[in-house]
């Protein structure tokens, strides 16, 4: 359910403890579980309000058939990828996980197939946008894949597998273009991001230095040898998830445990050398570096219960050779935050609680967005998220930074995922800049933008 703001009624007070709205957003991801089990095998959209204010790229999603779609916003119709999905039978098929090359010529995504006996078949697919030319990478019963990850040169693919036979996550590397998958490491959870040329990655497993002393560790890996070789980084990791090299990849971006405890934000040499100390905080960090790598959004603040933080977003200039400068939002209840491609923007989900009448109050997430030039904030609307976005995306928002967007090329509109007032999941397109307003364009979940 998309709620236009100047429709919202009964609005309750911003003062009101968080507390209340974060034990209602865990009875609503308990509630939405209930959408599983829809299943619906048409697929409509409807025109933009506006055509002429998008440019270019594609939405890909998975529909309430269990298929795999992707659709041009632009002309409202969906075109199919799959057609063999049984999301509703004991023998279930389904597709899941889309993830767009960087150059937008290409679309990854897994199928599931689970018998009786509750064995699952994953399979890694890649196709075109046309959907001729789809190729199988890789088949297995013995991992899991549920996370993809392009590298910048859209060559390979990475990707996150869970496992049977042990409790770690495994990261893996296939080539687009077929071949045996090669192993990077293994660890719980695990965060990584792609160097800008593709020939290293940066890793984080084991969480925090605190909680898992032997088991936390920042590490490099060299793609361009045959043996993929690691080098462990002299840190000992704070609480964050993702790290990220800097979109030029001349540089790291990690949160580290410094002296007295103290929980620094910590720039690094491509190397693993020190360079500079940013922030100094308290709890749990999620960060992020805008793409033309000028600026650095972070939010400090305290856990979410679904994962991730929630918290103060802050803005800090990275100006060569001065004093670094930046500026706090407003808000404190920051649950995630997206980059525009352009880095003039960021789209902005704060979680709420509004009356739906006398008796009823429902949980949501505020949408606005955020001017990154003057620091001024505009309300877009207000979505019922669904469990995938809600469960699967939001906790783990730095992370899906690093590899997927919500955003168009044109950076003019999001696409986000709300339940309709049929309760089902549904994929709408927001305008940012106050033209067109949101449309509807298809039931399904994990809608993500193609970065071309």
């Amino acid at each position: 359910m998309i709620i236009d703001n100047h429709k919202e009624k009964g609005l309750l007070k911003s003062t009101r403890s968080i507390f209340k709205a974060l034990t209602i957003l865990s009875l609503f991801i308990a509630a939405l579980l209930l959408l599983a089990s829809c299943t619906r095998s048409v697929q409509t959209g409807s025109r933009m309000r506006d055509p002429s204010g998008i440019d270019g790229g594609h939405i890909a999603y998975t529909g309430l058939d269990g298929n795999m779609y992707i659709m041009n916003p632009l002309e409202g119709e969906a075109y199919q990828l799959t057609d063999d999905a049984s999301p509703g039978e004991k023998n279930r098929t389904e597709y899941r996980h889309p993830s767009w090359s960087f150059d937008g010529e290409s679309l990854a995504f897994v199928r599931y197939r689970a018998d009786n006996s509750g064995n699952i078949e994953s399979t890694l697919f890649i196709s075109n946008v046309e959907g001729s030319d789809k190729k199988t990478l890789l088949t297995t019963e013995d991992i899991v894949p549920f996370y993809l990850y392009w590298s910048p040169d859209s060559s390979s693919i990475s990707f996150l597998s869970s496992l049977y036979s042990a409790d770690d996550l495994l990261l893996q590397v296939l080539s687009a273009g077929g071949g045996e998958p090669a192993y990077i490491d293994m660890g719980q959870p695990f965060y990584w991001s792609w160097s800008a040329d593709s020939s290293s990655i940066l890793t984080h497993t084991g969480g925090s230095t605190v909680e898992k002393p032997e088991e936390a560790a920042i590490k490099l890996f060299n793609l361009s040898e045959d043996t993929f070789a690691s080098t462990t980084l002299n840190y000992f990791p704070a609480f964050f998830q993702a790290p990220q090299y800097s979109p030029d990849g001349s540089q790291l971006l990690i949160a580290a445990e410094m002296l007295q405890r103290h929980s620094t934000l910590v720039i690094a040499r491509n190397n693993g050398e020190p360079q500079d100390l940013l922030v100094d905080w308290q709890g749990p960090l999620t960060f992020s570096w805008s793409p033309d790598g000028k600026r650095i959004a972070y939010v400090t603040g305290r856990p979410s219960p679904i994962g991730g933080s929630i918290g103060t977003l802050n803005i800090l200039s990275m100006n060569d050779g001065e004093e670094k400068s930046g500026y706090q939002v407003q808000s404190r209840n920051i649950l995630a935050y997206f980059w525009s491609p352009d880095s003039t923007k960021i789209a902005l989900f704060e979680p709420q609680i509004i009356a739906v009448d006398d008796s009823q109050e429902t949980f949501v997430l505020a949408v606005s967005v955020l001017n990154v030039a003057d620091g001024s904030v505009k309300a877009l609307t207000k979505i019922r998220p669904t469990r995938a976005f809600l469960a699967q995306v939001i906790p783990y928002y730095d992370q899906y930074q690093r590899s997927h967007t919500i955003w168009s090329p044109d950076s003019t509109h999001i696409v986000v995922n709300g339940v309709t007032d049929d309760d089902l999941p549904g994929i709408y397109i927001v305008s940012t800049e106050g033209r067109g307003g949101s449309s509807f364009l298809a039931h399904g979940i994990y809608p993500f933008w193609s970065w071309q």
